[in-house]
């Protein structure tokens, strides 16, 4: 019951972020100023004696392009702990920064606070390559490393995992 709630979840989030109607934020292959929207899945390998186990995750970023390199916005993830069979939801702020060329690299941080399953600070970090397809789409691929904070009574400890994200830009 909690996978099928978790699967309408997602896939209500990226209909919703797919009937965005938006400019464009990019030209030429490089980001442009302006309006900008990210959705990704990703899938995330616990470890660590803390791990949290294996997770799939949906997240959406919505922000703004201040110029050809660095974007700056908010966003949603519904992280699905297999392991666990429970959900969490980090809420978080996000930065980017990207090269301006046609299949450029890039790095994005996402910092903010988990609920639910996991209550707590929640960090990661994404190295991964950008591929525009038209002025107004664009597919991602990269590498991250998903952290969350533990509270263990008196203690606290991180939660690592390595995630495989790919997403669209719109």
């Amino acid at each position: 019951m909690k996978r099928i709630k978790f699967i309408m979840a997602v896939a209500a989030m990226l209909i919703a972020c797919l009937s965005v109607n938006a400019q464009s934020a990019w030209g030429n292959g490089g980001p442009t100023k302006g309006y900008k929207g990210f959705a990704d899945i990703s899938y995330g390998f616990g470890s660590g004696d803390f791990s949290i186990g294996d997770h799939l995750s949906a997240s959406t970023t919505h922000g703004y392009q201040i110029n050809s390199y660095i974007f700056v916005g908010g966003g949603l993830a519904i992280d699905y702990l297999l392991d666990a069979e429970d959900v969490t939801i980090p809420i978080y702020a996000a930065a980017r920064v990207t090269l301006p060329m046609r299949i450029t690299p890039y790095l994005e941080t996402r910092m903010g606070y988990a609920a639910n399953a996991v209550d707590g600070f929640y960090l990661a970090e994404t190295i991964g390559v950008r591929v525009p397809i038209t002025d107004r789409f664009a597919f991602n691929g990269g590498l991250s490393i998903d952290n969350y904070r533990l509270d263990l009574g008196h203690d606290h400890k991180f939660s690592t995992a390595i995630a495989l994200k790919v997403g669209i830009e719109f």
